[in-house]
């Protein structure tokens, strides 16, 4: 073989997502995914409507090694290479969460969302942000309930997202979240997240009921 080429494209119309969630409606949803495979770059553009006050969009381009004629099957992303990409909603949390066939679990709130990411694999630059409001969620197998969840994802600094969440347990205990994603290399992103958890009613079953209340710290790549 002399090079790669390949795309993949798929189009959905008016495809109704089954919702088994006491309240909500059943989301319709319409929409493009093309995927294209090329000898030095990977490209994704995808829309879909149905979801929220507007549709969600994801464009990406990702640089690739040179084809090899020795190795015609073998992809492998280059670091010095031109990364583009963007992704963009403003919608229901718990619709994106059907669409997104998470059984057991319910989810709520808003979502708004725009980020874009340019620069190289390497040396990334990241703006914009994710923003989450009047959410909940309750995992319905072990009894968790989160209520009066806000949360954003944020910028800090040139390649480095700092995340933030706080939550309430249904009643006075409150888990918190917050640190920081380093996106420096993008193959590979490093977390300095911290959990703060004040007693907490996190598990409501018959066989087990459990307040939680401590710190949780996840580090690394």
């Amino acid at each position: 073989p002399r090079g790669r080429q390949g795309t993949v494209a798929l189009t959905i119309r008016d495809l109704p997502i089954d919702a088994e969630v006491e309240g909500m409606e059943t989301p319709i949803i319409s929409g493009d995914v093309n995927a294209t495979l090329g000898d030095r770059t990977a490209d994704l553009d995808l829309a879909i409507a149905g979801l929220g006050d507007r549709p969600l969009t994801v464009t990406a381009k990702a640089p690739l090694q040179p084809f090899r004629r020795g190795a015609p099957t073998e992809i492998a992303l280059d670091d010095a290479g031109a990364v583009e990409g963007r992704l963009q909603w403003q919608g229901d949390l718990g619709r994106l969460a059907l669409a997104a066939g998470i059984d057991g679990q319910r989810f709520a709130g808003r979502i708004d969302a725009d980020m874009a990411v340019s620069g190289t694999m390497s040396a990334p630059d990241v703006s914009g942000g994710v923003r989450l409001t009047e959410a909940a969620y309750e995992n319905q197998d072990i009894g968790t309930l989160l209520t009066g969840i806000t949360g954003e994802i944020g910028v800090s600094g040139r390649c480095c997202l700092a995340v933030k969440l706080d939550a309430r347990d249904g009643g006075s205990g409150t888990v918190a979240v917050n640190g920081t994603v380093n996106l420096e290399n993008l193959a590979d992103p490093r977390m300095d997240i911290k959990v703060m958890i004040n007693r907490a009613r996190l598990v409501r079953r018959d066989d087990v009921d459990a307040v939680l209340d401590g710190n949780l710290a996840m580090t690394g790549g």
